[in-house]
């Protein structure tokens, strides 16, 4: 390998980089020494050090970036992998140092997630907002074909659906199983959420690849406001499974007797 690309390592340091496996060490005011085994030792600086060399110029290229057998692929990777950190303990001005500084904001975890995702994921709806003003792509799909929307809707993060649905999002695009967000919304059982997405167009009637619509999730899992509300909105009653499962023949397989007899009084009123 040839030794790390200075731009990229400064872009490091100067997000304050701290280390990882100990390849990279945190260099503001520290000095690299090479013992006999080549390994890196850090020491604290005096205060007789030359100014220059604890700058937050360029010039901290001191640090003997020509010595250090890591590539630029490798800079990167940790790069992402201390930006991924930032995100899921919701460290804001880290994540702005490092995306300010050209981090890679589509870069994937090693679990195909991207940035975006992991950040709607953990629910930290400023570095959600930061990474979409930077540029980050809200329609991009990883594990499981999930988007930032998915993860925010399922995991019931009110704040962070609001700000990704207020930049036109396809509210329709499905995951590897068929489910659109507000199916994920209905798994997570946050009905502001629910509602939010139905303000805004989501289809109601949508069916995954099971042929289960936002109805048949709610009637399995409740709670009986998210049913009353997908009422409300024109959910069908009568819409089935391809195994030909109602949603009110899955409330009453999981116990649900309250959404069963709501159900079925909806089915009666609009039979008459």
């Amino acid at each position: 390998m040839g030794p790390v690309s200075r731009e990229a390592l400064w872009r490091y340091i100067s997000a304050g980089g701290k280390p990882l496996d100990g390849t990279l060490a945190e260099v503001f005011g520290g000095q690299p020494t090479i013992n006999d085994d080549d390994d890196i030792d850090w020491e604290e600086p005096s205060p007789d050090d030359d100014e220059s060399l604890v700058s937050e110029d360029d010039e901290m290229a001191w640090v003997s970036l020509d010595s250090w057998d890591i590539d630029e692929s490798s800079c990167n990777t940790l790069i992402t992998e201390e930006m991924h950190k930032a995100v899921k303990e919701g460290d804001y001005q880290t994540v702005k140092r490092l995306v300010d500084g050209g981090a890679d904001i589509e870069a994937r975890s090693k679990y195909d997630m991207p940035t975006l995702q992991i950040a709607a994921l953990y629910g930290h709806w400023k570095i959600v907002q930061i990474l979409i003003d930077r540029g980050a792509d809200i329609a991009v799909q990883g594990r499981y074909e999930w988007t930032a929307l998915h993860s925010a809707a399922i995991q019931s993060y009110p704040e962070v659906v609001k700000v990704i649905i207020d930049r036109d999002i396809n509210l329709e695009l499905r995951d590897r199983d068929g489910q659109t967000a507000l199916h994920f919304a209905a798994i997570g059982g946050d009905c502001s959420i629910i509602k939010m997405l139905l303000a805004r167009g989501a289809d109601i009637l949508a069916a995954d690849d099971d042929g289960q619509t936002v109805l048949h999730i709610a009637a399995m899992r409740g709670p009986l406001e998210a049913v009353h509300i997908l009422l409300d909105y024109g959910a069908d009653l009568r819409a089935k499974t391809r195994s030909g499962s109602t949603a009110y023949n899955y409330a009453i397989v999981n116990n649900n007797s309250d959404i069963a007899m709501v159900l079925k009084g909806y089915y009666r009123s609009f039979k008459t």
